[in-house]
């Protein structure tokens, strides 16, 4: 459920698909937020870059909330380490580093 939030929280038009200025508007996690042109996240916004060309599996330039919930369920199955339907901290955050 969390990931079907997500979606919709950053679909600001209801349209069912995350443009890239959608999915560029919305920041999770703890954290002051910063402006994209600062410099000061270059690598946070190529690392969401990233993600935003991943998630695009037809390359349209938008994402489908099932293309989007679809690549929530990979990063989850590949944090869950011990594959025990749960992701404990300590996976989470090994996750984050490779």
């Amino acid at each position: 459920r969390h990931f079907e939030d997500a979606f919709t929280t950053m679909d600001a038009d209801d349209d069912g698909h995350l443009t890239k200025e959608e999915f560029f508007s919305v920041r999770f996690g703890s954290g002051p937020a910063r402006s994209l042109a600062s410099g000061v996240n270059n690598r946070w916004k190529e690392r969401k870059q990233k993600r935003f060309a991943e998630m695009d599996g037809n390359k349209d330039g938008k994402i489908t909330q099932a293309e989007f919930l679809a690549h929530g369920k990979r990063r989850f199955d590949d944090a869950d380490r011990d594959k025990d339907g749960k992701v404990t901290a300590w996976e989470f955050r090994a996750r984050r580093h490779f």
